[in-house]
């Protein structure tokens, strides 16, 4: 009977990241629609394709340029990262009453962000083509990775098994 409340704030929690993770990529697949319709407007405005863009999301962002909603885009990263790595930090913290786990899946998810961020310069690098792109797609992945749910489940079991093997 004393774990229902920590099994409900699990339940509520992990819910909560999960329907994220759909926001998550709602909100990127119709940037991305966006920008590729935009792609494919003639200089006259014309258009040579149908625009997926869902059109909640297309009234807010109908007047960006390409590169407006490529900025947008680089803060939504932040935004979900820091949204997804907070709430981490705070269900570990919260399931297991300890410091160390919050620092250590904070020092963690940082290094995995700061790791994304060193893959995506080498983008940069003139070395080729193929390189650049293989770069890009290890820092999507890892982006990718941080703004999901993944983190902090993968955390909590880890740490879950930690401490039972730990004596």
């Amino acid at each position: 009977m004393k774990n229902i409340p920590k099994f409900l704030f699990l339940l509520i929690s992990i819910s909560i990241l999960f329907y994220l993770d759909f926001v998550r990529d709602y909100f990127f697949k119709n940037i991305g629609f966006q920008i590729y319709y935009l792609v494919h407007l003639s200089d006259q405005g014309v258009a040579s394709i149908d625009n997926y863009t869902d059109s909640t999301i297309e009234y807010f962002i109908r007047d960006y340029s390409i590169n407006e909603l490529t900025n947008l885009k680089w803060y939504g990263t932040l935004f979900f990262s820091l949204t997804f790595g907070t709430l981490g930090a705070f269900i570990n913290y919260f399931i297991y009453k300890k410091k160390e786990v919050l620092i250590y899946f904070s020092s963690i998810y940082t290094l995995l962000f700061i790791s994304s961020l060193l893959f995506y310069a080498l983008t940069y690098l003139n070395i080729s083509y193929s390189f650049q792109q293989k770069s890009y797609l290890i820092s999507m992945e890892i982006a990718h990775f941080l703004q999901s749910s993944l983190p902090t489940l993968l955390f909590l079991v880890s740490f879950k098994l930690y401490k039972e093997n730990e004596h």
